[in-house]
């Protein structure tokens, strides 16, 4: 399983054509931060904090593991 994780200022959108070539043999899971894309945050939508956007990102993990309890995980981010 791949976790996609975009850059500043970019949304999961920019990982399809990566997604669309390992869906064929992995499960890809890209979401967009907080404020990007099509996020749904609303409670401090702008707050771009490094801190909050790990806390983002650690829930987004516990939810993927326990959807996928059994899956070694890959993570992926623009630099």
């Amino acid at each position: 399983m791949f976790i996609c994780l975009h850059g500043a200022g970019h949304s999961a959108q920019s990982f399809a054509c990566f997604a669309s070539e390992i869906k064929k043999f992995a499960t890809v899971v890209a979401f967009d931060f907080r404020g990007h894309g099509q996020s749904k945050v609303e409670k401090n939508a702008n707050d771009f904090s490094a801190d909050t956007l790990i806390a983002d990102s650690i829930n987004v993990f516990q939810h993927v593991e326990k959807l996928f309890p059994n899956f070694t995980i890959i993570i992926i981010g623009h630099r």
